[in-house]
């Protein structure tokens, strides 16, 4: 049996959540997590900074020793997920995937959502994964930068009245749009059912 942990990695602290989950999955498993606080948010910077990032912290992962890495951020698993993959020589998990197969599985009205950082949503992943799986589903995305700072730090929008309208703008777009279910591009906020 192979006794070195599984290593997992965020841009921040979001990424616990799938620790989280990942513990109570494989509970004789070791983890190791690394979250770069040091340079949160990626979601607002470039592909090639990001990718950057991302190969930094998978490489600080595999030089601890783990026997597979997973990737809990939405914006480095869309915007570099497939070269880590390439990349790193042993086995690799990312969040689009799951995330859009449990969207398309959970859909009740043929239209999802997706919020997600400026550079998830320019990456155009989440949707093509979505149409990957359902050809037929509609798919709304839409750049929604303040809405994990909000989350991370228990502070419930609106706040100030920019973000307050920004906010209201997202929730009236996925309301009227009948939106099931609303899928968050990264892991802190899997799902929001309108």
């Amino acid at each position: 049996m192979d006794t070195r942990p599984i290593g997992v990695f965020d841009s921040g602290l979001g990424g616990l959540t799938a620790l989280r989950e990942l513990a109570a999955l494989l509970p004789g498993e070791d983890l190791l997590y690394f979250g770069d606080t040091g340079r949160v948010p990626y979601g607002s910077r470039g592909a090639e900074i990001i990718t950057r990032y991302a190969q930094e912290d998978a490489a600080f992962l595999l030089d601890q020793g783990v026997k597979a890495v997973v990737c809990a951020c939405g914006t480095v698993s869309s915007v570099a997920g497939e070269l880590l993959r390439q990349k790193t020589d042993c086995p690799f998990v990312e969040v689009v995937a799951p995330a859009a197969q449990a969207a398309a599985a959970t859909t009740r009205t043929g239209r999802v959502g997706v919020i997600a950082t400026a550079a998830t949503i320019r990456s155009g992943k989440f949707p093509a994964a979505l149409r990957a799986l359902e050809p037929g589903l509609a798919v709304f995305d839409l750049a929604c930068p303040l809405l994990s700072p909000w989350w991370r730090t228990g502070i419930s929008p609106p706040m100030t009245p920019s973000p307050s309208r920004r906010w209201n703008t997202t929730w009236a777009l996925c309301k009227s749009s009948r939106l099931t279910p609303l899928s968050w591009g990264a892991p802190t906020i899997p799902f929001w059912p309108p």
